[in-house]
């Protein structure tokens, strides 16, 4: 087997940004609402990648596992933050996937979330005609036309253009009022928390119920928590359920069916409280925090509307191992965020995101004042890019410490071509590298590339801290290589300080027939 190295000869566009050895070694991800491309900066606040779109870009935008990106795309018109769709895009801007949902009633908009496995959960919008909103106890003096709650799909792809919605649950199916004794949802808002009440909040008209804006997975405790930017508050639902449970309130790991487990921000929103003990308003990106060794996650979320300014909270949830714990005539806990960031002109009334990255630093997207940053634990800023770098505003900015990529093999050749990309980013600029792969020994990962002998480079990586290997790999595999597999990784290397500088992500290829 020959090997070529390829290296990427498009230099990086340096941005003017906080350098420092204490921000997150990676990469972050971009998407302008206004535009259609994606973009992907470094650790130093380089631009070292774009994919380019036919579509504006759904708000969302993720990198999978695989290292492929998914996002959503605006497939047609409707309120804000409208979708329609989701992608999923190799390096290149291959379209792998394009799932639409947006028709029949239904409307992707928002947050989507790529979940262990492949598949994909999107929140929507369902259309109620005027005489379902009434039937289902919503106040007359409420409805302005079409109503538009909200519902969750979980969808597994299908081939290139297709998936298969696999599991769901409706705010309809978990509603709540007191105002008609002879529907079948009528009963006392204050006793129900689980539910949803259907004309809360009392002061809003017109079509939209909840404007969920954000979903997050936890795979430990099989919990989605999504934010509702009308209700202002964060929710927390069970993922263990069927589809059948997560329309009722029975079934699933915590016994609840698909009623709320958790909720918090605004007390008024279930009559725990008066609306003096609000603490959030208009909230986004609810987004879980892993704290490993079986302890349950935290929660992060962006407080758009507080005042004076807006502010990043952590909450400490109030889970004892089998339930959440509200105490006794009080609202759900916390009383306090454990945690929490705020600033000085730190404002962004709409949009936003928070997340919690590796090295415990948190990365921040101030949408409306087009502004990316990274702050360590005390506040400080370590990275950050501004409006200058970034054509409109972002909806989000996500996180990935993902260098090495390598691409599918070709179809209907002599040979498979395979190729991989290294992206080190820019603090890693002329850099020796090298290539480097182990044999092991199963499981098989999800596709396959038939391999004869083990590919391997080295070489310096270009300006951009970036580099291509490409390498010829024959059909014919010894029978006795069948099942295996070898796991590749790339290594950089300060030689000036003779020692290794940056290790890549893992990468596993499969030997077939």
């Amino acid at each position: 087997m020959k090997a070529a190295l390829c290296p990427i000869g498009a230099a990086a566009l340096v941005c003017s940004s906080v350098l420092s050895a204490q921000a997150a070694p990676g990469h972050r991800v971009v998407s302008p609402i206004s535009g259609t491309d994606t973009l992907l900066f470094d650790d130093t606040g380089a631009l070292v990648h774009t994919w380019p779109s036919d579509f504006k870009v759904g708000m969302a935008c993720y990198l999978k596992e695989n290292g492929n990106l998914l996002r959503s795309i605006v497939t047609t018109s409707g309120p804000s933050g409208t979708g329609g769709g989701v992608q999923e895009l190799a390096l290149d801007g291959t379209v792998l996937w394009d799932f639409r949902y947006d028709t029949g009633g239904v409307l992707s908009h928002h947050d989507i979330e790529p979940m262990p496995g492949g598949n994909v959960l999107l929140i929507a919008w369902e259309e109620l005609a005027p005489q379902e909103a009434i039937a289902a106890g919503r106040a007359p003096a409420r409805i302005s036309g079409i109503t538009r709650p909200d519902h969750i799909v979980e969808v597994r792809p299908c081939g290139p253009g297709a998936g298969e919605i696999v599991w769901e649950w409706h705010v309809m199916d978990h509603v709540i009022q007191d105002i008609d004794p002879d529907r079948s949802d009528f009963g006392d808002v204050a006793r129900h928390p689980e539910r949803i009440d259907i004309n809360f909040p009392p002061d809003r008209s017109g079509g939209e119920l909840n404007h969920l804006n954000s979903i997050d997975y936890d795979p430990t405790h099989d919990w989605i928590v999504v934010s509702s930017s009308f209700q202002d508050e964060i929710w927390i639902i069970d993922h263990g359920t069927t589809t059948a449970e997560a329309a009722g309130s029975t079934g699933g790991r915590h016994g609840m069916g698909g009623d709320l487990l958790y909720r918090w921000g605004n007390p008024a929103s279930y009559r725990g409280a008066s609306s003096g003990e609000q603490v959030l308003f208009s909230p986004h990106a609810a987004r879980f925090v892993s704290k490993g060794d079986g302890e349950p996650p935290h929660v992060l979320v962006f407080n758009n509307k507080s005042s004076p300014h807006s502010e990043v909270l952590e909450l400490t949830l109030p889970f004892d191992g089998e339930r959440f714990v509200r105490p006794s005539c009080a609202p759900f806990g916390p009383l306090e965020a454990s945690w929490s960031y705020s600033a000085a002109g730190f404002d962004s009334d709409l949009m936003a995101s928070a997340e919690r990255l590796p090295n415990g630093n948190t990365l921040i997207c101030s949408s409306m004042q087009i502004r990316i940053f990274e702050i360590d634990a005390r506040g400080q800023v370590v990275w950050e890019i501004d409006d200058e770098e970034l054509s409109s505003f972002p909806f989000h900015a996500t996180y990935t410490a993902r260098t090495l990529w390598v691409d599918r093999p070709s179809e209907g050749c002599a040979t498979y071509e395979v190729r991989f990309d290294l992206m080190f980013g820019t603090r890693h600029r002329d850099e020796f590298f090298m290539l480097m792969p182990t044999p092991r020994r199963r499981p098989k990962i999800a596709w396959a590339l038939p391999w004869e002998v083990c590919l391997s480079a080295q070489g310096f990586l270009d300006e951009s801290g970036r580099a291509g290997i490409t390498g010829d790999v024959p059909r014919a595999v010894h029978p006795e290589w069948i099942g295996e597999f070898v796991e590749y990784t790339a290594r950089a290397f300060d030689l000036p300080r003779r020692g290794s500088d940056s290790t890549s992500n893992t990468i596993r290829l499969e030997c077939i027939p």
